[in-house]
């Protein structure tokens, strides 16, 4: 779960990088939780996150289809099977609004109040 967290953190800091640079000058005041909910919510992070832990679980299955039919040939395609629904029942149980709810205050760290305008 913490190396799934720390994954997503990475990736959505990186992307959020791009939106930083276009943005006006920043205030001193740090961003409200309200803001970074917005700028998830503008740059539809949930989306993006469930499509990364798809992507994730695609990859996860064929490495282990691959892994388990190279070391243990006598592997019976039921036990592929189990392998593999645990793995989407795993990503399925990813809590991503807990996961976005812990990103907001590294965020908050990182990113200042939007400037209003007039």
């Amino acid at each position: 779960m913490k190396r799934h967290s720390a994954f997503l953190a990475i990736i959505l800091l990186v992307a959020s990088a791009a939106f930083a640079q276009l943005a006006p000058p920043a205030s001193d005041a740090s961003a409200s939780k309200e803001d970074i909910q917005k700028l998830f919510e503008v740059m539809q992070i949930h989306q993006q996150m469930r499509q990364v832990m798809d992507a994730m679980m695609k990859q996860q299955t064929a490495m282990i289809d691959e892994t388990l039919k190279k070391r243990y040939p006598q592997t019976s395609a039921e036990k592929i099977a189990r392998a593999n629904r645990m793995i989407v029942e795993t990503v399925k149980d990813t809590p991503m609004d807990a996961m976005l709810d812990d990103m907001i205050p590294i965020y908050q760290r990182h990113f200042s109040r939007p400037i209003s305008t007039p």
